[in-house]
């Protein structure tokens, strides 16, 4: 997942698809699955297939940026060993496929899902292509927009599914994926310093001298995430839709321990400049997400 060494032949082309970041996909089942409506003769095969369309996109997405930071890439110490970077794949395959990636998946969400996906799903593209070329180098405009990408799916979700998305869950979602954008940057500026750099020097429009503004910006996003939670507890969405909504409570705490251990262990440069491989292979992420899923399904089927 952090592209350890290099790779040839079909595992090349495979990596440079980046199919492990198809996981923030799952973010597509999240609006009907938090409105007990996940399943259905149209609702399923219709998140299905978007979450086939926004893999197809986020592929597309991946290998435009992977060519428009070749060179970059090969002075970092770890992203030298990715498929263009090393030279596995040649750069002058990268542009036809991300945009017979991109034709694919328009395609299908034409042709398979309700009409307005498509428009959020071209969204989703464009918004990627802005940052590529010109967001990421932004500072503090380059995380709303991240953040922006990950509310996008869940939009999506609720479009493909016909499902309301509630102001509650855009909320959370802002906020949480927001310190998440901003423990990213953290970890590159971190690596950066750790390499030698200066004070002064500029990380994608970041100073190392920002270290401090980012981490507080970073901790006070998902601590904001866990007071919409703590708020949604009480709203009449929640009363009609768990019999013991008291239990979700639960739910504040684990995100509370969450997000403070992600920035711990980020403060420490213990943590990837990538929090999503880095929760991928972290037990306690794991085992975190197990308790929500059980305390959720404890929090409807139960009467205290």
């Amino acid at each position: 997942m952090t592209d350890p060494e290099p790779v040839s032949g079909a595992r090349a082309y495979w990596r440079l698809l980046r199919p492990y970041q198809w996981s923030k996909n799952l973010l597509i089942f999240l609006p009907p699955l938090l409105a007990h409506e996940v399943t259905g003769a149209e609702k399923l095969p219709h998140l299905v297939w978007a979450f086939i369309c926004f893999s197809l996109a986020a592929s597309a997405v991946y290998v435009l940026n992977d060519f428009v930071d070749v060179e970059a890439d090969r002075r970092h110490p770890r992203k030298r060993f990715r498929p263009l970077a090393s030279g596995a794949v040649p750069r002058g395959y990268a542009v036809p496929l991300s945009l017979a990636l991109a034709g694919a998946t328009l395609a299908a969400g034409a042709f398979l899902l309700p009409y307005p996906f498509l428009w959020v799903l071209a969204g989703y593209l464009a918004a990627n292509v802005a940052y590529t070329f010109w967001c990421k180098h932004q500072p503090v405009l380059d995380v709303v927009v991240l953040t922006q990408m990950y509310v996008i799916r869940i939009v999506a979700g609720g479009v493909a599914a016909g499902v309301e998305v509630t102001d509650w869950l855009l909320g959370f979602s802002l906020f949480q994926f927001l310190s998440l954008a901003f423990a990213k940057r953290y970890a590159e500026l971190l690596e950066a310093r750790a390499s030698g750099g200066a004070e002064g020097d500029l990380i994608r429009g970041y100073r190392l001298g920002d270290l401090a503004v980012v981490r507080i910006l970073g901790v006070s996003s998902g601590m904001l995430a866990a007071l919409v939670m703590a708020l949604y507890i009480r709203s009449p969405d929640v009363l009609r839709l768990y019999t013991e909504p008291k239990l979700l409570w639960l739910v504040c705490s684990a995100l509370i321990f969450w997000t403070g251990r992600l920035w711990l262990l980020a403060d420490r440069g213990e943590m990837s400049d990538d929090p999503v491989a880095f929760a991928l292979r972290d037990r306690a992420s794991y085992w975190t997400g197990l308790f929500l899923a059980a305390v959720v399904l404890a929090a409807k089927q139960l009467s205290l």
